[in-house]
């Protein structure tokens, strides 16, 4: 999974990346993700993206990258996890 999600950081690059892990019978599987944040070190998932991953997967993560940041989650990512209930 760890190969899946650095191939999709970079071909998203300079842009964040972002996706889901969500769980498959029983299985954990990556879901990559469009980014339509305006800004190239935002990131925000289109709620229909979201949805349609959300009715074939148990949602357990949001996975964004940090564009030259620290890999520390900002005080957005952790209020927007907390408001999911989510890590």
């Amino acid at each position: 999974m760890i190969d899946e999600i650095e191939a999709h950081f970079k071909k998203e690059y300079p842009r964040e990346g972002c996706g889901i892990i969500g769980i498959v019978k029983g299985k954990k599987k990556w879901f990559p993700c469009s980014n339509i944040a305006e800004e190239d070190l935002d990131i925000l998932i289109p709620h229909t993206e979201y949805i349609e991953i959300k009715k074939r997967a148990d949602v357990v993560g949001i996975v964004h990258n940090h564009i030259n940041q620290s890999n520390e989650p900002s005080d957005s990512d952790t209020n927007n996890c907390n408001a999911l209930g989510i890590p």
